[in-house]
């Protein structure tokens, strides 16, 4: 992301993962968000709940 957008694009912002899977690191899986909306949201899909 630092690559693509630039260091002061991405500093004090997260990283999201749309699908919630942090496995899929292909760059249409990824955005800049403010840390604030990405921790807020049920980002975590992916993981079985059952654990």
């Amino acid at each position: 992301m630092i690559k693509k957008h630039g260091k002061k694009a991405v500093q004090g912002k997260d990283v999201d993962h749309k699908s919630g899977n942090p496995m899929n690191n292909s760059g249409s899986n990824l955005r800049i968000m403010s840390r604030k909306k990405n921790r807020g949201r049920n980002n975590n899909k992916w993981r079985n709940k059952d654990k």
